[in-house]
């Protein structure tokens, strides 16, 4: 077994455990029923749930910020991150601007948009440039033609 495949074998064995542990409270009891964390937006805590997984419409405009600042990372740094958490902050913003019972499913449903307009973009550069790999200058006039992706989500 080489290196690589021992550690898939552990992040699977580790994913799995955490898809079938509750989540508890630093001493290890869970929360009670009825509990509000009082250090979080009412509807933002998720502490024994995972109800807030589904995907939900979003405004427009916001998905499509988020899809522009991937294709901006894409652009300036190869698709990593500047270090801000500027796509963060447009989420809470938005989230913080609905009802609490949709406030913790939508920023699920932002943050899945970002990843898959991070993937798709990650491959479309590295199909019209296989030696291309994340963090690497994309070469000009790539993302000439790229058009950001419409699915669900959007």
């Amino acid at each position: 077994m080489t290196i690589t495949e021992i550690a898939r074998f552990m992040q699977q064995s580790d994913k799995a455990k955490n898809l079938q542990s509750t989540p508890k409270l630093p001493n290890g009891s869970l929360p009670p029923p009825g509990h509000v964390n009082p250090y979080c937006p009412e509807g933002m805590d998720i502490t024994g749930r995972t109800d807030h997984r589904r995907i939900i419409p979003v405004d427009e405009g916001v998905a499509n910020k988020i899809k522009d600042l991937v294709f901006e990372s894409m652009v300036e740094r190869g698709g990593m991150s500047d270090g801000t958490n500027r796509t963060g902050d447009i989420i809470n913003a938005y989230v913080m601007t609905l009802p609490p019972e949709k406030r913790a499913a939508a920023g699920w449903t932002l943050n899945q948009i970002h990843l898959q307009e991070a993937n798709r973009l990650g491959e479309y550069v590295h199909q019209r440039d296989p030696s291309w790999n994340w963090g690497m200058p994309v070469k000009p006039g790539i993302l000439d033609d790229y058009q950001s992706g419409t699915d669900v989500f959007a």
